[in-house]
Order: C-alpha cells, then structure tokens, then sequence
C-alpha cells in the first residue's frame, strides 16, 4: 500500500474518482451523482469523464475486476487501485504495449477499454498534470524509498 500524500494530483485525483464511482455502483445507484465533481472542476471534458465511465463500467462487467478498491476516505492506495492507477500511467499515445491491466481482458474489451484509457489519460495530462503540486513520478518511484527500498508502513 501508498500513503496518498505519495500520489501526484492527477493520480490522486483519478483515485477519489474511480473510489466514488465504485461507491455508486456498490449502492445499486446510477454512477451519475456527482463521482466526477472533481473531474469538472479540473476542467476535464465530458468526453474525457464519459470515457472513465465507459471504463469503469467494462472494468466492473468482470468478476473480481474492481475488487479491492477502498472507502474514499481511505488514506492509503491499496494494489487493486494501484494497478489501475499503473494502467492510466502506461496508457500513452502512440505506445504500442498493451498497460499490464488490459492484456487480462478479453481482445475486444482489452481494445475498447485502452480507447477509453487513452482519452482518459491524454485528457488528463492536457488539463490536471499542467496544475500539479508537486511533479510527477513513476508508479514505481511511489512504492519504494530512495534506497530502493519498500517504504515504511504507517499505522493509523
């Protein structure tokens, strides 16, 4: 797990997001109550917000696939949230890998699902990461210390 203070403010932000709309999905509730109120704020398209939406929804069709994401007040990433978060990170235009999270879904969704990551992804690199406190870093400079290694766990 990361502490949040870790994430820059795109992937913080992308992670109270995913956390809101899986809370909606849990309650039975239509994922339109306000998840993506921060996504406005920020300035991101509708076409980007539709996009994560049409992820999401791919993502939560699969068993298991959107296990483990934690309560939005949870102040740390948990490795579900983390892999999706690693999945917008490597989601680059013009990249020709599949993001690790992609390759376990079926071609036809995997295909869909990285048209949806990559609006999502370049949308957010236009909009949010031009804004960010502190600079960005790669998903494995999250987790590990300047030694290399694994950082220390935080007891609440």
């Amino acid at each position: 797990m990361v502490d949040l203070p870790r994430l820059n403010t795109a992937s913080h932000l992308t992670l109270v997001t995913i956390r809101l709309w899986v809370h909606e999905h849990l309650r039975g509730q239509t994922p339109m109550t306000g998840w993506d109120a921060g996504l406005i704020a920020a300035g991101l398209p509708t076409p980007a917000r539709r996009a994560l939406d049409e992820l999401l929804t791919m993502l939560a069709l699969m068993p298991d696939m959107l296990s483990g994401i934690l309560p939005v007040c949870a102040h740390r990433v948990g490795d579900s949230e983390l892999g999706l978060l690693r999945m917008f990170a490597e989601c680059t235009p013009g990249d020709s890998s599949s993001p690790t999270l992609m390759v376990t879904l079926p071609p036809t969704m995997a295909r869909l699902a990285e048209q949806r990551c990559l609006a999502y992804a370049r949308a957010m690199g236009e909009h949010v990461s031009a804004h960010q406190i502190r600079p960005a870093q790669r998903m494995d400079e999250m987790t590990l210390s300047s030694a290399g290694e694994p950082l220390p766990q935080r007891v609440h």
